[in-house]
């Protein structure tokens, strides 16, 4: 755990390095990849970010701080990070003393992401572990029933991203995300991806959202 929290950082500084003194790619530009412009307050909207995580053990959290720590590189952007509930009771989070200690930490850390925080926000980016393939039940169970009605006005139209956390490297971190994708087109979001722009990305072989893997020897 602590190897995989010390390559986040390292991608965090990288990230830091490629971004420069506010440089921003121009979509405008005839030569993408190529045209870059100095950013004022005069030309850009500045964000304000949620990040909403699920996870049972810490690892899908330590990958949300990683991705604060690259959007408040450009001040003044502001960043919430929130905790997506869990769906399962107490009783049976305690069944397994492991995941009932993080389920403790995560608490006492992180609120619980609520109504206004999704109002206040004018970009979305959620993150999950992949279960089975997709993203955990307890994300999913937020986004049908805190987000609801899916044609709300307040939701429509402000940018959204995914990120995803798995033991092993073809373990659907790709399928994870974009089930969460899918789900955030329903909603009305207007999909950012990660591309490949910056040259922190160019290795990073998921232009879909960030992802980790987790499980032994990674």
């Amino acid at each position: 755990m602590d190897e995989m929290r010390d390559r986040m950082l390292d991608v965090s500084s990288n990230a830091e390095r490629d971004a420069g003194s506010h440089r921003f790619f121009d979509p405008l530009s005839s030569r993408p990849g190529e045209k870059w412009m100095e950013s004022s307050s005069a030309e850009r909207r500045f964000a304000k970010v949620l990040i909403c995580f699920y996870g049972r053990y810490g690892a899908t959290a330590q990958l949300a701080e990683a991705i604060a720590a690259g959007t408040r590189m450009v001040p003044p952007d502001e960043v919430r990070i929130r905790r997506i509930p869990e769906i399962d009771s107490a009783d049976v989070i305690r069944q397994d003393e492991s995941r009932w200690r993080a389920y403790q930490k995560l608490v006492e850390n992180y609120p619980a992401v609520a109504p206004e925080d999704v109002t206040w926000a004018n970009a979305l980016i959620v993150g999950s572990p992949g279960y089975l393939g997709g993203m955990a039940s307890s994300v999913k169970y937020w986004l049908e029933q805190a987000l609801a009605p899916w044609n709300n006005p307040q939701i429509e139209e402000k940018a959204g991203a995914a990120f995803s956390t798995t033991a092993t490297a073809h373990g659907g971190s790709e399928a994870t995300i974009f089930n969460i994708l899918t789900a955030l087109m329903h909603l009305g979001l207007v999909i950012v991806p990660s591309g490949y722009v910056l040259p922190t990305l160019g290795s990073n072989q998921c232009p879909y959202g960030a992802t980790v893997v987790t499980g032994r020897g990674h």
